[in-house]
């Protein structure tokens, strides 16, 4: 006989709702359900994948395409590009070297001078401060330009404030 408090008559344990074996019942019950869920799950995904199969097999034939009209159009956008620069660029006097400045404070400007040829092949560059700012403060500098024209090195050298001008090739 269970043991019962002395206060109200309430039992001093709760009582077993369940029994293991039906704890167990359960479980097994539960688990039989996964499993039908899992095999409906199954039949289900292959019957999708029976009538997505061919979509896939197109999306795959669309990207495939698109990568090719892609690598097509870079090579393409490539050589354009690359007739129009030599063609650009075919008689312009190449820039080797630029510096500006005075006595130990040099600024490499040589990309500022190869931005200054102009579409006519003629390289046109003002000596000053608007190249690279000012490396050496209240004195006077140069602008020395290394280039080669028709095949020939050359060297100009210029105050500041002075333009250089060096003409396009002979061709």
């Amino acid at each position: 006989m269970k043991e019962e408090s002395h206060e109200k008559g309430i039992p001093s344990s709760p009582p077993s709702l369940m029994s293991q074996t039906q704890w167990v019942l359960l479980l097994l019950l539960g688990a039989t359900i996964v499993a039908v869920l899992a095999g409906w799950l199954d039949v289900i995904s292959q019957a999708i994948m029976q009538y997505l199969e061919p979509l896939m097999l197109l999306n795959t034939l669309f990207l495939s395409g698109m990568l090719l009209f892609v690598g097509f159009s870079f090579y393409y956008s490539l050589s354009v590009r690359a007739n129009w620069f030599e063609r650009r660029w075919k008689n312009c006097p190449l820039i080797h070297f630029a510096k500006y400045g005075y006595a130990d404070d040099w600024i490499d400007v040589t990309e500022e001078v190869r931005d200054r040829i102009g579409n006519d092949g003629i390289l046109r560059v003002t000596a000053g401060n608007h190249l690279a700012g000012d490396p050496h403060h209240g004195h006077g500098k140069d602008l020395i330009i290394k280039y080669t024209l028709n095949g020939n090195q050359g060297n100009k050298s210029v105050k500041e404030g002075v333009t250089i001008e060096i003409p396009k090739n002979k061709s």
